[in-house]
């Protein structure tokens, strides 16, 4: 998942269940398999491992701040989950407000 505000910049790849934190740039980097990217964080040139933690506002570019990574932790994956909950109740809330205004992609149909 991409958060809001997050940029993707170059050659980007994005493992299946990784998060990107708000704000975070991420340029010419793979972020492996339910990796976790903390919010404002710049990945630049390096490949984050499956599984891997990136506090928030940090700095990783080389191969020494990658071995310095810990694993996500359980509260990060809770995070994603809510901040996830929160997108689908908005997308809900949103497409019923545009059905309600008779928005025609979203108008319902008899």
């Amino acid at each position: 998942m991409v958060a809001h505000g997050a940029h993707l910049e170059g050659e980007v790849e994005i493992g299946s269940l990784a998060f990107i934190g708000f704000n975070s740039i991420i340029k010419d980097a793979r972020i492996g398999d339910k990796a976790y990217i903390g919010i404002g964080s710049r990945i630049t040139g390096v490949d984050i491992p499956p599984g891997k933690s990136v506090l928030p506002a940090s700095v990783i570019d080389s191969i020494d701040d990658i071995e310095k990574l810990g694993p996500v932790t359980k509260e990060q994956e809770e995070f994603v989950e809510e901040v996830i909950g929160v997108n689908r109740a908005l997308a809900i809330g949103y497409t019923w407000c545009l059905r309600k205004m008779g928005h025609p992609i979203l108008a319902y149909r008899s």
